[in-house]
């Protein structure tokens, strides 16, 4: 299950607190269990397929899916690891924790990490939203651009035009993104995509 199924299971966000998730977990299995019903009816094996469902997302979100001893805690570790510093990015009062969770999110490639920083483009820190858009776009996986494009029509123009703005350090092509930046309704966001077509093309690298 991937993390991004599992906080869709529990029905939460990722900026959940974490007595919420176990609060919200403890109280999905109460209600699917099979005397919560009355006992056994033509819906109990649907009710054991959802608890099961519910188990492996709250294991998965708390870090407890296990491959092997060794791989299962250093993925415990990991995602636990993820799960502060999404929540140190999202919350903190302190610029300084804030731009260093987002660093950290970013430099760790994790595909959950993307969750945090999509939502750490809004925080009210130009140069945060910068490295967190950053940090999104080489985080967000083989679907990049459909999420990019889908966050793209989300934020407000000032966050887009460092959306734009970060295609290039990504090392991805994102042609459809960079076709709609272009017709944008706000000049900022248009002239953005100009300012990256002027920029030198290194090698391996595409133009814009």
């Amino acid at each position: 299950m991937r993390i991004d199924e599992a906080f869709r299971e529990l029905g939460i966000s990722p900026d959940t607190p974490v007595a919420e998730v176990r609060r919200r977990y403890r109280r999905l299995v109460k209600e699917l269990h099979p005397d919560a019903a009355g006992g056994a009816s033509p819906a109990e094996a649907l009710r054991s397929a959802r608890v099961a469902r519910v188990v492996q997302a709250y294991r998965r979100i708390c870090g407890e899916e296990r491959s092997s001893d060794a791989e299962g805690r250093a993925s415990r570790e990991g995602s636990q690891r993820i799960f502060l510093l999404g929540r140190t990015a999202l919350e903190s009062s302190s610029r300084k924790e804030r731009l260093q969770a987002v660093q950290e999110l970013g430099a760790s490639g994790k595909r959950i990490a993307a969750l945090y920083l999509q939502r750490a483009i809004a925080d009210k820190d130009a140069d945060i939203a910068a490295r967190a858009a950053q940090g999104f776009l080489r985080c967000a996986g083989v679907r990049v651009e459909e999420e990019a494009l889908e966050l793209f029509d989300q934020l407000p123009a000032s966050r887009r035009v460092l959306l734009v703005e970060a295609i290039p350090s990504s090392g991805r092509p994102l042609p459809r993104l960079l076709a709609c930046a272009r017709i944008d309704s706000d000049e900022r966001v248009r002239r953005a995509v100009e300012c990256l077509s002027m920029r030198p093309v290194r090698p391996g690298q595409r133009s814009a």
